[in-house]
């Protein structure tokens, strides 16, 4: 048997798995089918809501949608990323 397995980059957790007799292309595209091929994409919406969305009470649209847009520059630009410390270490 082999198994094919997507991992969440965020928490480690293992996202979709498939396992076949064969170990070829098909059993890997069928893994990222079970993802949708999503698992970076989930990462992103893991720590939007805990640094973000969860410290904040929204009242409206317009309110989430300014502090999104802020928190997606302050990620993109500002955030200290654990490989960006350990290249240059």
């Amino acid at each position: 048997m082999y198994l094919s397995v997507i991992r969440d980059l965020y928490d480690n957790s293992i996202v979709a798995y498939k396992t076949e007799t064969e170990h070829n292309v098909n059993l890997v595209l069928s893994t990222i089918r079970a993802a949708n091929n999503n698992a970076i994409a989930e990462n992103f919406f893991s720590i939007l809501k805990k640094e973000c969305i969860y410290r904040t009470k929204l009242l409206t649209y317009e309110q989430a949608r300014l502090l999104i847009g802020q928190h997606i520059d302050f990620y993109n630009n500002e955030r200290i990323r654990l490989k960006n410390k350990t290249d240059s270490a």
